[in-house]
């Protein structure tokens, strides 16, 4: 059975949805958003997705069903998954048809989606501020901290790579663990164990399942 990774296990539930939720809060953006989402820098990516995705969580007048299928018509075109995608498998990757590669990207995709359109709901107004930028090159990072009530503070920083049309994100580390590190250990011994087809059929499985 494939697994939300499990470098939360052990943490309070709230802190692992709140963690969650900014991830969907950046994967998830409208193709009208798209275009008003300013690419010229890292930080302003960050910042104008999650800003809007936040109306859209903050709008009482949505209920929950129809919030639900909002967030689930959106897509990610602020997330390079192919480029995570690749990482994520690693050498599996390479070994991989087209169809299988092509395949994976669909349904991790799917994955992260029908994972965190839930995790989302647990978003009670808390403070989402986004921090430092650090550029080298083609690459950044950009720092974000969510702020409790309670005073416990959750770094979430996003991975970025310059393409030719703008700034995306391919990797999110939360308190310190990669996203695509963790899969990547996740997935690698699914493919050692049951080959590239049966993990595609274990993430259809999870994907019909949610």
């Amino acid at each position: 059975m494939v697994r939300t990774p499990d470098f939360y296990k052990g943490r309070p539930m709230s802190v692992r949805n709140l963690a969650f939720f900014m991830l969907l809060a950046f994967f998830a953006c409208s193709q009208s958003w798209a275009v008003a989402v300013d690419r010229t820098t890292p930080t302003a990516v960050v910042q104008s997705v999650v800003d809007q995705v936040l109306s859209v969580l903050k709008d009482d007048s949505l209920e929950q069903t129809a919030r639900r299928e909002k967030i689930r018509k959106l897509i990610a075109p602020h997330f390079d998954f192919q480029a995570m995608s690749r990482s994520i498998l690693a050498q599996n990757w390479k070994k991989a048809s087209k169809q299988q590669r092509d395949r994976f990207v669909e349904l991790f995709s799917n994955l992260l989606e029908n994972t965190y359109i839930t995790a989302m709901e647990a978003y009670t107004n808390q403070d989402i501020k986004i921090g430092a930028e650090k550029r080298k090159g083609k690459r950044a990072l950009v720092k974000t901290i969510i702020e409790q009530d309670t005073g416990v503070a959750t770094p979430i920083n996003y991975r970025m790579r310059r393409n030719p049309d703008g700034w995306y994100a391919y990797d999110v580390v939360i308190e310190g663990v990669s996203l695509v590190s963790n899969y990547r250990s996740t997935f690698r011994t699914i493919v050692k164990r049951d080959g590239m087809d049966g993990l595609l059929d274990q993430l259809a499985n999870k994907v019909e399942k949610e």
